[in-house]
């Protein structure tokens, strides 16, 4: 796409808009980081770089993940940009290099432990998606990924201000389990695509119904061991029974899935309420941490 400087971020904007909700989720993951490792409010300074340079991060990571999907996008029919032909696969390999070169920029300012696992998370970012690669086609190796990701971004809230405590290490744990098990129901709306292009999801290995059935137990299992080990990490006991009562929360918004898994639209409500109550399950950690 040719044009004016304006046309150019129209452009990037459309390319990030689609994955707002997650990209929020990893910004999200960093904030409560930030507060669990501080036990209190945060320097301000180092805050912003520690969400401004997740952020890049992670919008970097999906507008990569796309310029590499663009024909498995349009076999499941997704409304993305570049499946679309809104944006140009050239603006969105710009927009991937800006991103990348920002992410650097401000992880060095922050310190050296930041910029190790931003590089980290780029890395594997990108390993996920190139066609050379393509971690995403491994199976296991496709839902541990973003679920790395995830834990990089909790810890980077901590070694943003120099404090990678326990308490934080346990966040981010969480964080990776509930990615873990919450990734593979975003396969299922897109079954038909990952078969065609050989991608082995879970829903594709195991069946949709199986997918299900073992996100909702993997959860209400968090939720159990949350109450039994939550208190001896340092945090209060109304957080860990709220932590709890959240996660069976969690598995009770999946289950309806088991039979309408079909359903796109259905799909989708539920994803947005799973990314809900997983903003609300960090949220806990906040208030168990004060």
């Amino acid at each position: 796409m040719n044009g004016t400087f304006a046309e150019k971020i129209r452009a990037y904007g459309m390319l990030m808009k689609p994955r707002v909700s997650r990209v929020f989720s990893l910004f999200w993951a960093t904030l409560i980081g930030l507060f669990v490792a501080k036990r209190g409010i945060p320097p301000l300074v180092d805050s912003i770089k520690a969400l401004a340079a997740v952020s890049a991060i992670a919008n970097c990571i999906y507008v990569y993940n796309d310029t590499t999907d663009i024909e498995l996008d349009i076999a499941n029919k997704s409304d993305r940009p570049l499946a679309t032909g809104k944006v140009s696969k050239k603006d969105a390999l710009t927009l991937v290099s800006i991103l990348t070169i920002v992410a650097i920029l401000i992880s060095v300012s922050i310190n050296w432990e930041t910029l190790l696992l931003g590089l980290a998370y780029l890395t594997l970012g990108f390993a996920y998606s190139n066609p050379h690669i393509r971690l995403k086609k491994r199976f296991i190796i496709k839902q541990l990924t973003p679920a790395i990701g995830g834990f990089i971004s909790s810890l980077i809230g901590g070694t943003a201000i120099g404090l990678v405590t326990g308490e934080l290490i346990f966040v981010a744990s969480m964080f990776f389990a509930l990615i873990f098990v919450g990734a593979p129901l975003l396969d299922l709306k897109d079954m038909f695509g990952d078969k065609k292009y050989e991608c082995k999801t879970f829903p594709i290995v195991f069946g949709p119904r199986s997918t299900v059935m073992i996100a909702a137990s993997t959860v209400i299992f968090l939720g159990i061991v949350n109450l039994l080990f939550y208190p001896l990490i340092g945090f209060s006991y109304i957080s860990g029974i709220l932590l709890s009562v959240l996660c069976f929360g969690f598995a009770l918004v999946i289950l309806p899935l088991l039979r309408s898994w079909r359903d796109p639209v259905f799909c989708e409500k539920t994803i947005r309420r799973m990314i809900l109550l997983n903003f609300l399950i960090q949220l806990s950690f906040i208030v168990g941490s004060i």
